[in-house]
C-alpha cells in the first residue's frame, strides 16, 4: 500500500515537472496580443487585467469598474480575507475547513507599475483570445443572485475595490495562489500548478514566463 502511494505522488510530481517545461500559448509578435499580470501582495496574489480588454464583455460587477485603466481580481477565503480577525482559530479554520470564499475586484486607474510600485509584478504576453478565456474563468467564480447579477458584500481593502461573493470553497490545498496560477494556465500561461500553495511558489514558477518583474 505504501509503495502504491508512493508510486501515485511521484507519478503526478512527474506531471508537474512535464507541465513547467511547456511553452507559452502567447502571441508576442502578433497584433492580437495584449498583457495580464500577476500581482504579489506578500502571501497573497492576484490577477490583473486591463479594462480595454473586457470591457465589451459582460463583467457581472459593478459598472463603476468600467472607468478603470486596471481590474485587478484576488480570490480567497471569505471570513479571513474580509475581517481583521487574523487569530489562530480563525486561521486553521481557513486552512483546514472548507469555507466559503470571496473575491476582491479593485479598480486601479494610474499606471499599473506605479500602483503596485511597492509589490511583486510580474507581466505576461497573451492572445486577446486567452483573455476572453481569462475572463470567462474569473467570472464562473462569482456567485449570482437571481438577476444573474452581483452586488458588493463590502468595501474593500484598499483603493476603490469591493468583495463578492464566491462559489467556490478555500481550503489548505485550494489557496488564492493556487487560484491564481490556474487563471494564468487558462490564459496560456504554462506555469505548473501541482501543489501550488505559496505566493513564493507562484512567483518562482512563473517569473521564467514573464516579460518583467
Amino acid at each position: 500500500m505504501v509503495v502504491y502511494l508512493i508510486f501515485i505522488v511521484l507519478a503526478f510530481a512527474v506531471m508537474g515537472l512535464s507541465a513547467e517545461g511547456e511553452s507559452v500559448d502567447t502571441a508576442e509578435n502578433s497584433t492580437s496580443s495584449t498583457s495580464i499580470f500577476l500581482v504579489i501582495h506578500g502571501g497573497h496574489s492576484g490577477i490583473v487585467l486591463k479594462q480595454r480588454d473586457i470591457i465589451n464583455l459582460d463583467w457581472p460587477i459593478d459598472s463603476t469598474f468600467k472607468q478603470s485603466e486596471y481590474i485587478e481580481v484576488g480570490w480567497g477565503d471569505r471570513n479571513y480575507y474580509m475581517n481583521s480577525d487574523h487569530s489562530l482559530s480563525t486561521t486553521l479554520k481557513a486552512l483546514f475547513l472548507p469555507t466559503k470564499s470571496v473575491l476582491h475586484v479593485v479598480s486601479v486607474k494610474g499606471q499599473i507599475k506605479d500602483e503596485f510600485s511597492e509589490r511583486t509584478l510580474l507581466e505576461f504576453k497573451v492572445t486577446k483570445a486567452a483573455v476572453n478565456e481569462l475572463y470567462d474563468y474569473i467570472k464562473t467564480k462569482f456567485e449570482f443572485d437571481t438577476n444573474g447579477r452581483q452586488s458588493p458584500l463590502a468595501k474593500g481593502l484598499y483603493g476603490e475595490s469591493h468583495f463578492y461573493a464566491g462559489k467556490e470553497y478555500f481550503y489548505c490545498l485550494k489557496t488564492c495562489n493556487t487560484w491564481s496560477g490556474k487563471a494564468l494556465r487558462v490564459a496560456g500561461v504554462r506555469v505548473n500548478t501541482f501543489f501550488l500553495l505559496t505566493a513564493r511558489a507562484l512567483q518562482r514558477r512563473s517569473s521564467r514566463y514573464s516579460n518583467y518583474g
